[in-house]
């Protein structure tokens, strides 16, 4: 094993320009994910037991729980800002 059990990693990723964090967690027969926004708020979390099916489908759920989340806490002008500050 490369990783061994308790393992935790992190990883930036920005949708739309708003900045979330990927958390990962290696447990015995799985990996735990969770989206977290800027304020250490987890706004979702998925279990992940196959390394293709269980990816996809895993990222397909955090995308749209991160855009639920932008839909939800943000206004037209934060994402203004944010599409000019992507020029």
């Amino acid at each position: 094993m490369y990783y061994k059990i308790g393992t935790t990693k992190s990883k930036k990723i920005v949708l739309l320009g708003f900045k979330f964090r990927i958390d990962l967690y290696k447990n015995e027969d799985n990996i735990g994910v969770m989206l977290v926004n800027n304020k250490n708020e987890v706004i979702d979390g998925i279990q992940i037991y196959d390394e293709y099916a269980g990816i996809t489908t895993a990222q397909e759920i955090l995308e749209q729980s991160a855009f639920t989340w932008i839909e939800q806490n943000t206004d037209e002008a934060d994402r203004i800002m944010n599409r000019v500050m992507q020029w």
